[in-house]
């Protein structure tokens, strides 16, 4: 009997996966959209270096899907080429919205087996809800690097889930391991694909008969953290100190023949290693046309990748009300599922009530009645992504 057969859910995702791409190529941006979109087209047509931090896995698959369907030749400009951008974010977006069902319906399954097809509804709805949200439906018809972090945060949100169904084998720690090395290529997408990882400690943490013991998991955490500080405006010396420390205790763990952190460590790395793509396109001769920064050394690298070209962050001090920064945050987040449109006044607030946001809070009360803590998973990345990162942005009230 055929797989789909057996699991029809695997049909339904294909369907949910056809319907969010066909309507994205319908509406696809022929060209070039505003603000970084067309840099992003030209870097992945020459193999450019774009703004910090570079997104090199963006402008490598980028030009993978430009060889395939716009023009293969880099001498030469090609319409093309910024459609098949384009369709790249589409392409991934797509692939995201059917993770998010495919993550979507596992909850509910584990959460009520007996639910019957309530659980593929659920996770249809959810996933559709998603899919043509303002913001997400116009970040995957341009050539932007959302679409393609919002996949990686889907998938490894999924292979989370896989991972709790088998934690207490031994062959559970190769699916984290795998979701470590997906986190260090993901960088390469965008740094916010780190953003789902707290979601994941939690869950592994508190989960029941795992395999992976409590002092590896804090052990591969604590090197996570030192990379993501490597990143911020943390002085070179602290890092290096706290990196030294690190890989001392790593090496003793795998004298002792414990090896997830050494395997993880590595892995990791092997991840970020993407990021050698700016360094050799910098120093190529000719040099690409557009090569910002110029990172042909590592020093200067590192400064890509850290961003130094923008202001640093302080979210101590409040560049504008507290208060104001969140209703514009809700404001903004309430907007996305206006099904009316805005010109319906109060109708469209009470469209959105009673759609999206009453599933979510209706999810939310019975993930943690029935399902903690796998709830965690979705939930954190919530909060990470949405309300800690609105008070580590900090904007201003004339943005």
């Amino acid at each position: 009997m055929p797989d789909w057969i057996r699991r029809p859910h695997l049909l339904i995702a294909a369907g949910v996966f056809a319907l969010t791409l066909s309507v994205y190529v319908a509406t696809l941006g022929p060209t070039t959209d505003f603000w970084d979109c067309g840099e992003f087209i030209t870097t992945s047509h020459i193999v450019g270096v774009p703004h910090q931090p570079g997104t090199p896995l963006y402008v490598l698959v980028g030009r993978v899907f430009d060889v395939i369907f716009g023009n293969a030749d880099i001498t030469q400009p090609a319409m093309r080429t910024a459609w098949a951008v384009n369709f790249m974010s589409a392409f991934f977006s797509a692939l995201a919205v059917t993770f998010v069902f495919l993550l979507i319906r596992g909850i509910a399954r584990r959460a009520d087996p007996d639910a019957g097809w309530l659980a593929e509804v659920g996770g249809v709805v959810g996933a559709l809800f998603l899919a043509f949200s303002e913001t997400f439906w116009n970040n995957a018809i341009e050539a932007e690097v959302y679409g393609l972090t919002a996949f990686m945060l889907a998938l490894l949100s999924w292979l989370t889930l896989r991972w709790y169904d088998h934690r207490e084998h031994a062959g559970s720690n190769n699916l984290l391991l795998m979701i470590i090395y997906l986190l260090g290529l993901g960088v390469g997408f965008h740094l916010g694909s780190m953003l789902v990882y707290p979601g994941i400690f939690l869950l592994v943490l508190l989960s029941a008969r795992r395999h992976l013991p409590l002092f590896d998991l804090l052990l591969m955490s604590a090197g996570l953290a030192i990379f993501l500080f490597s990143t911020m405006r943390v002085d070179n010396g602290t890092i290096v100190v706290l990196l030294v420390a690190y890989v001392a205790v790593v090496a003793v763990r795998a004298i002792q023949g414990r090896h997830f952190a050494l395997l993880g460590s590595a892995l990791f790395f092997v991840g970020l290693t993407v990021h050698l793509m700016m360094l050799i396109r910098a120093g190529a001769s000719p040099e690409p046309v557009v090569n910002q920064t110029d990172p042909d050394n590592f020093a200067t690298l590192l400064s890509v990748i850290r961003r130094e070209q923008y202001p640093p962050l302080n979210p101590f001090e409040r560049q504008a009300p507290l208060g104001w920064q969140f209703k514009y945050y809700y404001d903004f987040l309430f907007k996305q599922f206006y099904f009316l449109g805005s010109g319906f006044g109060w109708l469209s607030v009470v469209s959105t009530v009673l759609g999206p946001i009453f599933l979510a809070l209706l999810g939310i009360i019975h993930g943690i009645r029935r399902l903690f803590p796998l709830v965690l998973v979705p939930l954190v990345n919530y909060f990470i992504n949405g309300d800690i990162l609105n008070l580590y942005l900090n904007f201003t009230d004339s943005e």
